[in-house]
């Protein structure tokens, strides 16, 4: 029998704010906090985003994601990568939330539906 490895993690909703002083937003998906790199998953709102902020091409979120990816790789606390990727470009990122999965996959493997989460923020 294997047993279960417990594994936290650290995340950010991802917001669409192309103008942070209108103080809208639409959330867009989430970033996970790896120990070095930041795992992106963007949901099915895409195509409502773009109709309210036209300037939200399918080319400049497709860059902005893999900027994040980019940057979320640089060897820097969990935090600094969140506070230095608070503000970019059209995105904004949520406050820091913490998350375990209990799976008995091993820990290079990424978090699956057969994982059971437990989350707080």
């Amino acid at each position: 029998m294997v047993s279960k490895m417990a594994r936290s993690y650290s995340f950010a909703v991802l917001r669409l704010a192309p103008d942070p002083a209108r103080g809208e937003a639409v959330n867009l998906g989430i970033v996970v906090f790896r120990e070095s790199e930041v795992d992106v998953r963007i949901g099915e709102v895409i195509t409502r985003a773009r109709l309210l902020y036209p300037e939200a091409t399918a080319e400049r979120l497709h860059e902005g994601v893999e900027l994040f990816r980019r940057l979320g790789s640089v060897p820097l606390p969990i935090r600094d990568r969140h506070r230095s990727l608070s503000q970019l470009g059209l995105f904004a990122l949520g406050e820091l939330g913490h998350f375990t999965v209990d799976s008995d996959e091993p820990a290079t493997t990424r978090p699956t539906s057969r994982a059971s989460c437990a989350f707080s923020h």
